[in-house]
């Protein structure tokens, strides 16, 4: 509104000045503010405002001869078309204006086509020009600012899932590892109290079997939930020792399995992501030993070579060839997990049956992660 006022009142006063009428003629004023109404509305349609703007312009120039608030008018429209519109529609702008500039330059009673008449129409074209070069400023600007949060969003998301499967991890790993012990021991148990002919304490038994058997199982299908493939998360620091893994197999030798422990020194300098990796890893294979192997001696290696921490979990369940299903692993988040753990820092874990009998779980981990 305030430009479209200052319009009005800088034609009347331009053609007031030059003695081609004023604020005293009834039709130039409402010329004038014919002009202002477009000037107003040229942001609600500005190709319209332009055309109706230009129109009453020539109207402007030859009954009052205001041409340099003529010229501005014009600008301020020409501008306003390039900013909102496209480059397309720039452009064309532009070169309609060229004959439209040389026909108002007629009308205001120009003669020939002089150095003021080139002056005119590049500044016509320059505020098309920087129209169109503030929208694309602020197309550019815009679109940085969604990229900016599209990626802030996908951080946040990644950061959640990040978080979302460490806890299944750990849930699995801590909680599952241990419901397996205890359904392991009470298995033994109920089998002792049956030979021993205790009806009372096989029963108790059976029942802590079967509760922990069923949590193991609910547990499982709450992680089924919380799992998102393919996104890694952080791993928790701890020490791959000799101590912590003679905590870590006190299961298999409460199973009745013998263990055989190999931990070099060296494993100690393993950075945190690597050892809580190798931890996990052992951890992993001495559940799957206590759930399925039919084995009686287990053999868990930890050794460093060139920079690579060397991991073995093998059981001397029965050759290849005879049947003992329950040697081989299910498919579950078990041997997935292995495989995420290694994979966060750049190793690889493998899995599967050896020739002369029982499983092997085999990890190399670079120290270097």
């Amino acid at each position: 509104m305030t430009l479209g006022v200052a319009a009005a009142i800088g034609i009347l006063g331009e053609g007031l000045a030059r003695g081609h009428g004023g604020f005293s003629n009834v039709g130039d004023v409402a010329l004038a503010l014919a002009v202002a109404v477009c000037i107003t509305v040229r942001r609600r349609s500005p190709v319209l405002s332009l055309a109706v703007t230009m129109g009453l312009l020539l109207l402007v120039l030859y009954l009052m001869h205001s041409t340099h608030t003529a010229l501005a008018v014009a600008m301020l429209s020409a501008g306003t078309v390039a900013y909102q519109g496209r480059r397309r529609l720039s452009l064309v702008v532009g070169t309609a204006l060229v004959p439209v500039v040389a026909l108002a330059w007629r009308v205001a009673g120009g003669d020939g086509v002089g150095q003021e008449f080139f002056s005119y129409l590049v500044l016509l074209l320059a505020a098309v020009v920087g129209g169109d070069a503030v929208r694309s400023r602020r197309d550019a600007v815009a679109a940085r600012a969604e990229r900016e949060l599209v990626a802030r969003e996908a951080a946040a998301r990644e950061l959640f899932d990040g978080y979302r499967l460490q806890l299944a991890r750990d849930l699995h790993d801590s909680v599952a590892h241990s419901l397996v012990a205890i359904t392991t021991r009470a298995g033994v148990a109920a089998h002792l109290g049956r030979a021993n002919g205790n009806p009372e304490l096989l029963s108790a038994l059976t029942d802590v079997k079967r509760v922990s058997a069923d949590a193991l199982h609910e547990l499982r299908e709450t992680l089924q939930m919380l799992r998102a493939d393919g996104v890694s998360a952080p791993n928790r620091p701890r020490i791959t020792s000799r101590q912590t893994l003679e905590g870590l197999v006190q299961p298999l030798g409460l199973a009745g399995l013998t263990v055989r422990l190999r931990c070099d020194p060296d494993t100690e300098r393993a950075p945190s992501r690597v050892s809580n990796a190798g931890y996990r890893i052992v951890q992993e294979s001495v559940t799957n030993v206590l759930r399925h192997a039919d084995a009686d001696t287990v053999s868990v290696s930890l050794a460093v070579e060139g920079g690579t921490l060397l991991i073995e979990v093998s059981n001397d369940g029965p050759p290849v060839g005879e049947p003992a299903a329950a040697a081989l692993p299910r498919k579950g988040h078990g041997l997935l997990g292995m495989q995420e753990r290694a994979h966060d820092v750049g190793g690889t874990v493998s899995a599967g049956p050896q020739l002369q009998g029982g499983w092997l779980v085999s990890a190399r981990l670079p120290m270097s992660a």
